[in-house]
């Protein structure tokens, strides 16, 4: 077997028995660049001192070791549990490291030995924790796979990683500031990930980053230091002292402020080699660093002195002087281009184009370029990345995983070849002559890398599991914003303003909110969200303030809060107006239209909010067609739920050509238009043409999501209420039922669209004169959109009515009085004069107040069938 050229410890892999230095790439050169020099100059700022550096603890033997010689007890192994080792690939005070295989995934990994705990972790927590690492899941973190025990030891199992530690990197290649900085966001994107989960790294240094080498920096070791057994009493040992926050030397735990300190230590000896602080002895490194003495660095740097004051408060020793997040100080960081200037429009697509390439041009030949170019997406889902998800998905709903993964796999196989071939040929168009060519390359290969991002926070999210995003997977894999969108104006619309650099890196985050929103991991995608908001609000970018917003607001609508997203979608709307970005403020106000009226039923506000998106859709223009469909959509929704059939019919059919002419036939855009349509038809008696609709949007989901998924049960409501309203009654229930099992699937309790279906099954039932039945159906109806909306909310008026309705069928006006009267009193504030479940509620009242108690039973009002 072919032996590897690289490892997760990060160094070029050793021959067995080689003295190796933990990070370097071969033992120590005596040839190191300048630039690099610096840091191992005594008199520069403190003792380039391995014991505070990570290569051994102080008071010990010098920074070199021999493999194998840590854990001597190890060195036999062949195998453990089911990982069979390969060879030893190095040791550091947090472990010893093989290269073993892994027979049941087929693939090489590494798997590292943790040293044995102390009393106050056991074995049983290390290992929990351990595996709790697994379900960290981000392009910037190494994977963790499995972890177990041998010989009372706790072991992970880690990525195989071909590449260098960050700080062999650095002094093997000497990269220029811009190059350096490039690295560190990388890493920093590892952490903020790590910190969104909750996961604190507690020993971020060089030599816990790895570059690998496609290009991607990974963070690694999060937590191992606690694992192999460190307290806060033995920060010497674990924990590198030079790059620890002034509370971790106080032995407090880490946090998230504290792996910003340790980044900030680490960005800055790479920028500028030399460290923060001027010490000697521990004292006074302890000194210099608890009371916040960054020294001034090296003149000629190439560094911007803005990048310095960025590290500065990163380095504050009172951790709420210090950023509120690692996002917001990679926000800050991002504003800073090559040769110290905030990069100019007129640099921008350049710009973008290197930093989309992940790698220099200059480094790289045009060819491979290109073709790496083009496997990047495949390279995020691959074989690997599949059978992780399996795992974790498996472990949340077994049956549920087998049914809809499948169908995943090939959606995100396709879009990553889709991708791809439009990314190769961008790639090769940026080799051409022209100017116009290489302006419209650098454009596609900005809007290509804002998909890429997009694909990767939703790979990313479904590899966390959850039932929520196992539901959602299949339907979000196709939602992907499509490559083949990636024309000219999106990019003038996006940079249309300076400081694109700083523009780039939050839409970057918008664009992973959005990969976590289409993987239903919606709390994920709201705290990315806010970032923005903060961000941008903090900057004075209006445009960009009101692009987190409306993602904000947007997000917080799919997870049910409409009262928040109202908020945030208004606050969308009126920085949208300030900023002249009238695509965001049309699409704002168009959602502010379906969450103020279908979801908050209050109509003269989504009427309000109509005309204002229809007045910023005309200013939009073409930019806007999208937009126009979505207003042009829910302008129709919310006519239908005012009875104004006419103009919800008229409305559905312009989204729906609109729509057609912009996704195509057979796209889920077109058949959320039909099933609204088909909906419209039903209520006008144009049952024929709503059928047809009604099958076209439930075979276009179907063939989505898969003909069995639980994500279907609204197209089977839609089809079984019209199929027994046209007559085929127990074909009608059949569809109900599946609805039911579907919803019942998605969540046990509280789902609102389960009392609807409830509530058709009733009207059917009392239809076909199973009263008994239709009566329990309805109850259970009520209660639960009820529970769900309020007493108040139209739907629940309404099967309130029907209730009513049914008890006067059966001679019980008594009965029927008690539920219409508070029903009544709703309509009548609520609702048009022409409104369906008015004129009904009147006509009962008015049967009631005539027929007195003698009332007999006047029909039921709800029509399912022929002659009904």
């Amino acid at each position: 077997m072919d032996r590897p050229r690289g490892h997760v410890a990060g160094s070029r892999t050793p021959s067995p028995g080689t003295t190796v230095r933990r990070g370097d790439a071969a033992p120590p050169s005596t040839g190191a660049p300048e630039r690099r020099e610096a840091i191992e100059d005594p008199d520069a700022t403190g003792p380039f001192d391995p014991a505070f550096h990570g290569d051994a603890p102080p008071g010990t033997a010098p920074s070199t070791c021999t493999v194998g010689d840590p854990f001597a007890e190890f060195r036999d192994l062949r195998k453990i549990d089911r990982f069979s080792i390969l060879e030893p690939l190095g040791a550091g005070g947090e472990g010893i490291v093989f290269a073993a295989y892994d027979p049941r995934l087929d693939r090489r990994v590494a798997l590292k030995i943790l040293p044995r705990t102390h009393d106050d972790l056991p074995v049983e927590d290390a290992l929990r924790e351990a595996r709790a690492m697994a379900r960290l899941s981000d392009p910037h973190v190494l994977s963790v796979y499995d972890a177990g025990t041998v010989e009372g030891a706790v072991y992970v199992v880690l990525e195989f990683v071909q590449g260098w530690t960050l700080a062999a990197y650095l002094r093997e290649h000497d990269p220029s500031p811009s190059e350096v900085l490039e690295l560190y966001r990388q890493a920093g994107r590892g952490l903020a990930a790590a910190h969104r989960a909750g996961v604190v790294h507690g020993d971020f240094q060089p030599a816990n980053v790895l570059v690998g080498d496609d290009g991607r920096v990974r963070v690694m070791d999060f937590g191992l230091a606690r694992l192999a057994g460190a307290d806060e009493r033995h920060l010497s040992r674990f924990g590198t002292l030079a790059y620890m926050a002034p509370e971790r030397l106080r032995g407090e735990r880490g946090t998230a402020a504290s792996d910003q300190f340790s980044f900030c230590v680490a960005l800055y000896e790479g920028l500028y080699a030399a460290r923060p602080f001027r010490w000697r002895t521990v004292d006074e490194l302890v000194e210099a660093v608890t009371h916040g003495r960054v020294v001034a660095p090296p003149n000629r740097s190439g560094v911007p002195a803005r990048v310095r004051r960025a590290l500065v408060r990163g380095l504050a020793a009172d951790p709420a002087d210090r950023f509120p997040s690692m996002e917001a100080l990679l926000a800050r960081l991002s504003r800073f281009g090559p040769g110290g200037r905030v990069w100019s429009v007129a640099l921008a697509t350049t710009a973008i184009a290197a930093a989309v390439a992940g790698y220099s041009v200059q480094r790289s030949a045009a060819e491979e370029l290109c073709r790496a170019r083009a496997g990047r997406l495949q390279r995020i889902w691959n074989d690997e990345r599949r059978e992780r998800v399996a795992q974790v998905w498996q472990q949340d709903d077994g049956a549920l995983a087998r049914e809809i993964l499948p169908g995943v796999d090939q959606a995100l196989s396709r879009y990553a070849a889709s991708w791809g071939a439009a990314a190769e040929r961008a790639c090769r168009t940026q080799q051409q002559d022209t100017s116009d060519g290489k302006a419209a390359s650098h454009v596609a290969a900005y809007c290509l890398e804002r998909n890429a991002r997009a694909f990767e926070a939703f790979v990313a999210a479904i590899t966390e599991g959850g039932r929520e995003r196992i539901l959602r997977a299949a339907e979000g894999a196709a939602s992907l914003p499509s490559p083949e969108t990636c024309d000219r104006e999106a990019f003038r619309f996006d940079a249309a303003v300076g400081d694109v650099e700083a523009a780039t890196a939050l839409r970057a985050r918008l664009d992973e909110a959005l990969g976590r929103q289409l993987a239903g991991d919606y709390e994920g995608g709201v705290a990315l969200a806010r970032t923005v908001v903060e961000a941008a609000t903090a900057t004075g970018r209006e445009d960009l303030a009101a692009q987190a917003r409306l993602r904000l607001g947007m997000l917080e609508h799919y997870a049910g809060d409409y009262e928040a997203s109202a908020r945030d979608l208004e606050a969308a709307a009126f920085a949208a107006d300030a900023a002249g970005a009238d695509e965001t403020l049309a699409l704002a106000r168009a959602v502010l239209v379906h969450v103020e009226g279908r979801h908050l039923a209050d109509y003269d506000a989504a009427r309000t909010w109509l005309r204002h998106a229809k007045a910023a859709v005309a200013r939009a223009g073409a930019e806007g067609r999208d937009v126009e469909a979505r207003v042009s959509l829910y302008e129709g929704m919310l006519a239908h739920d005012l009875g104004d059939l006419p103009r919800a019919r008229s409305a559905l059919e312009r989204a729906l050509a609109l729509r057609t002419g912009l996704a195509g036939a057979g796209s889920l855009d077109v058949a959320e238009v039909e099933a609204n349509l088909a909906r419209v038809l039903e209520d006008g008696g144009d049952l024929e043409g709503a059928l047809a609709y009604a099958r076209s949007a439930f075979d276009t989901y179907a063939k989505v999501l898969g003909p069995s998924h639980p994500e279907l049960a609204p197209k089977h409501h839609e089809l079984g209420r019209l199929l027994a309203r046209m007559g085929y009654h127990e074909e009608g229930l059949a569809h109900l039922s599946a609805a039911r099992e579907g919803y019942g699937r998605i969540r046990a309790e509280g789902y609102p669209e389960l009392g609807q279906v409830l509530a058709d099954e009733a009207r059917i039932l009392a239809r076909l004169g199973r009263t008994k039945a239709a009566e329990a159906r309805f109850a259970e109806a009520a209660a639960r959109l009820e529970a769900a909306f309020g007493p108040e909310h139209p739907a629940v008026v309404e099967v309130r009515v029907e209730q009513a309705q049914l008890f006067v069928d059966t001679g019980r006006p008594a009965e029927a009085e008690r539920l219409l009267a508070p029903a009544l009193s709703v309509v009548v504030a609520r609702l048009p004069a022409e409104h369906p479940v008015r004129v009904r509620a009147e006509h009962l009242a008015a049967r009631l107040s005539g027929a007195g108690a003698g009332v007999r039973a006047v029909g039921h009002s709800v029509s399912v069938g022929p002659g009904g």
